[in-house]
């Protein structure tokens, strides 16, 4: 049989198939157990002999067979279980339902292969949290002991053996709030990790969403940092200059540069330290951020440094937890946290009136330094901060420390 050269319909014994010219080919379309069926071809021999063929196959059909190939969807639906054609037709109204149409459910199929049965690789709460934690091999010691710390909790708390997809929100925040009851910040401390596990766990397709997600932070109320006043700066300084000198470099970097005491003071070389140009450049390695960033040394941090640091200005800042101790037994002097950085950042900020200068020298964000430090100390207490200079001569003045 010769077909025309342009769009014909043709029945090739029941079977209806659909020829039209495409440029310098043909396209054949034609149903086939139920699917759609399109096949191309180049010349005209090759169009008749594929639709001789399709005759001399719809031939060999009996009536049944050529009703399924003609209706094979609604065959195959006849064939599964009512329950099945509930389950299609209720997916159906909810699809319409909410706005939707029949083709979509395709998509929503196609949408849970990707999703759910992929999802397979079920794995316990101890599983997932050993390989979080291996995941963090090339933190810092204390960051990997103190996710270790934190994760072992909540292990704890809901058991290793327990199934990571069973566990819900509304469990996990009541283990937060009741079962350790703690403040605001540490709430916090552990809902991030907690927050990082379940997203780690989703990367690895263990689950679909993370449970804690929905959490909200906890508001902190930020007080007033403690830091330590100009006549307690000037007395810690001299007393060191007088019964521990070695330790008066590490001081006068911890007041006047606000570096953090461990990760950034406490590995600094003294190759860091440039006098001459009167700046100090904390590494990448030790910076909490894993960012370089150069500290500009005010003008009497130099001369302190100046006459106080080691003269081959090699190895590292000396610091001794044992000499530290006794020299605030010997001052005097109320120690706390973070105190030499929290007075730095006060009295600069105090100073400059630049959220922005003190955030960058400190490596913390502008936020961070506006809660923090806004009002901590007012200008002429940072004037007097900054005058602080090492004795001029072997007669040492110590100055009169009002009690707070």
């Amino acid at each position: 049989m010769k077909i025309k050269n342009k769009l014909a319909r043709i029945d090739v014994a029941g079977l209806t198939v659909t020829v039209k010219p495409k440029g310098t080919s043909w396209s054949i379309n034609y149903r086939q157990d139920g699917k759609r069926v399109r096949k191309q071809v180049g010349t005209e021999e090759e169009r008749d002999k594929l639709v001789a063929e399709l005759r001399a196959k719809r031939n060999n059909l009996n009536e049944a067979e050529i009703h399924e190939a003609r209706h094979g969807g609604a065959v195959a639906l006849s064939r599964r279980t009512e329950a099945d054609r509930t389950a299609l037709l209720t997916a159906l109204q909810v699809i319409e339902g909410a706005g939707g149409k029949p083709t979509d459910l395709l998509r929503a199929a196609e949408r849970y292969v990707t999703t759910v049965l992929q999802v397979r690789q079920s794995v316990t709460l101890g599983t997932a949290v050993n390989a979080y934690t291996e995941s963090k091999q090339n933190r810092r010691a204390r960051t990997k002991s103190d996710i270790k710390c934190r994760l072992k909790q909540i292990v704890k708390h809901f058991g290793a053996e327990i199934d990571l997809g069973a566990i819900e929100g509304d469990a996990v925040l009541s283990w937060l709030r009741e079962t350790l009851g703690v403040k605001a910040r540490t709430f916090n401390i552990y809902r991030q990790h907690v927050r990082s596990l379940f997203k780690f766990a989703i990367a690895k397709k263990w689950i679909l969403t993370s449970p804690v997600a929905e959490i909200e932070p906890d508001t902190e109320e930020h007080g007033v940092p403690v830091t330590l006043s100009p006549a307690e700066v000037k007395l810690l300084m001299l007393t060191a200059v007088e019964k521990f000198p070695a330790l008066v470099a590490y001081i006068a970097i911890g007041v006047f540069a606000g570096l953090r005491p461990e990760r950034e003071l406490g590995c600094l070389p003294w190759s860091s330290v440039d006098l001459d140009n009167a700046r100090i450049t904390v590494s990448a390695g030790n910076a909490k951020h894993r960012r370089a960033r150069n500290v500009p040394l005010s003008d009497n941090a130099v001369e302190w440094l100046r006459r106080y640091a080691p003269r081959d200005h090699t190895g590292r800042v000396f610091y001794s937890r044992r000499k530290l101790r006794a020299l605030l037994k010997v001052a005097g002097v109320t120690w706390g946290q973070d105190i030499m950085r929290h007075s730095y950042a006060s009295y600069l900020l105090a100073q400059s009136e630049d959220e922005a200068l003190v955030s960058a020298r400190m490596g913390n964000s502008v936020a961070m330094v506006r809660t923090h430090y806004n009002g901590a100390r007012n200008a002429k207490e940072a004037s007097a901060f900054w005058a602080i200079k090492p004795p001029d001569s072997g007669i040492i003045k110590f100055p009169k420390v009002e009690a707070a």
